[in-house]
């Protein structure tokens, strides 16, 4: 089977959307797919509508509703949709998320209206679509996310930027955008900083949006007396990156299931993540095990600066929720078990597509 999947960015760019799309890849690759995976950012419909042409694929995978599928909706790509069965799966950033309130814009109804099947690998947003598109519940297959590393290369934080052995590091993997909340964050870490002047903070991603980016850029240099910004830190060198963290953070506004925290909780490490439903709700899915990081309120500064002086002086807290990270991860399937689930996926949408 020939897939084509169309993700916002690919690597060597380093997002959440890429690391997913390769894992998927490699991880389809060895269970026999011939899988290519298409970066939609810049391209236009001509230019997709070429590849597809070239490619002739048995199945396109959309991943990013608005990102990826709306070019899908768009003339001359859109005459090539009854050609091949689509499917579709959403990001937390399909939905017009704040403070946790869930929306499905018209024109992602629309790329969800022409897949034959809906992925989701987040619980929060399969029960969201369940919501918002009623109309499709047989189209909505849940998938659980798996994570992967990419190698054992080492970026060791505290070597690379010679901080002292008793600097406390927070470390927030994700893109510089609005949606991520790069800039409050640091803003917040400041003032933790005034209070407890060991703590130190890494913020590591690639700039997608040019003016917030540029912003951001400038206040880290102002703030280069704790904070860091690496646009790229090699994903074969990641997993030594958190292993040489303390605590890593997510200040997200919206999310489906950040590779992040499964990056984290496969590294040991303890969250400080927003409360918000695609953080929240793999926090709070513990039942009797020990919880593996805190949540913040968004909308209350000082509930992140509280809970991140808590973490900083906490030496037992963070261990605590180490071992909750630990036991959790035990739990979360395998790369192959993904892959395994998505070419069901596949096979049921080529199975039904006349």
């Amino acid at each position: 089977m020939k897939v084509l999947i169309l993700t916002p960015t690919a690597l060597p760019t380093v997002t959440g959307n890429a690391v997913t799309a390769e894992r998927w890849r490699g991880s389809l690759t060895e269970l026999g797919v011939d899988v290519r995976v298409l970066p939609t950012a810049g391209l236009t419909a001509k230019e997709l509508a070429r590849v597809i042409d070239e490619e002739r694929p048995r199945l396109v995978h959309a991943h990013h509703l608005i990102k990826s599928g709306s070019l899908l909706l768009e003339d001359p790509a859109a005459r090539r949709v009854g050609s091949f069965p689509l499917v579709v799966s959403p990001a937390g950033t399909d939905i017009n998320s704040q403070g946790g309130e869930g929306v499905l814009s018209a024109e992602a109804l629309k790329v969800c209206e022409a897949a034959r099947l809906i992925v989701t690998q987040s619980p929060w947003l399969r029960d969201l679509l369940y919501t918002e598109i009623p109309g499709l519940h047989e189209r909505i297959v849940h998938v659980p996310k798996a994570f992967k590393w990419f190698g054992n290369d080492t970026f060791d934080l505290r070597s690379v930027f010679h901080w002292e052995s008793n600097d406390v590091i927070f470390f927030c993997p994700a893109g510089i955008r609005q949606v991520k909340n790069n800039f409050a964050c640091l803003e917040w870490m400041e003032r933790v900083h005034h209070e407890r002047p060991g703590v130190r903070v890494v913020f590591a991603g690639p700039p997608l949006e040019g003016d917030y980016a540029d912003r951001f850029r400038r206040e880290v240099e102002r703030c280069v007396y704790f904070a860091r910004w690496v646009e790229e830190i090699p994903p074969g060198a990641m997993k030594s990156a958190y292993g040489s963290a303390d605590i890593v953070l997510n200040c997200s506004l919206s999310e489906g299931l950040s590779n992040t925290l499964l990056e984290a909780i496969a590294s040991g490490k303890p969250l400080l993540v927003s409360r918000i439903p695609g953080n929240q709700r793999l926090l709070d899915e513990e039942g009797g095990e020990i919880p593996c990081g805190l949540l913040f309120d968004l909308k209350d500064p000082c509930d992140f600066i509280e809970k991140a002086v808590m973490l900083v002086d906490g030496v037992e807290l963070r261990g605590h929720l180490a071992q909750g990270c630990r036991e959790k991860a035990r739990n979360l399937p395998a790369p192959e078990d993904e892959a395994k689930a998505l070419l069901q996926v596949y096979l049921r949408a080529v199975g039904c597509w006349p």
